[in-house]
């Protein structure tokens, strides 16, 4: 499976200003590591299913889809 996305990505100028460079981005990934989401499957953490239990990503979005409810 490929997963194509688009990142955002801070530089400093050589004037010393911030801008934001813009790109697209490709990333192959096997079918049997499709997780339940696209940031557990990008993290691709070995412990996976445990690691959820402390992951502080997977705590915001449990936490934000409670107060969306």
């Amino acid at each position: 499976m490929i997963i194509k996305f688009r990142v955002a990505e801070p530089y400093q100028k050589k004037d010393g200003t911030w801008d934001i460079r813009e790109y697209e981005m490709e990333k192959e990934y096997p079918d049997e590591a499709v997780r339940h989401s696209e940031l557990c499957t990008f993290c691709g953490f070995p412990s996976y299913p445990e690691c959820r239990e402390w992951c502080q990503s997977e705590q915001f979005a449990a936490e934000k889809a409670k107060k969306e409810q």
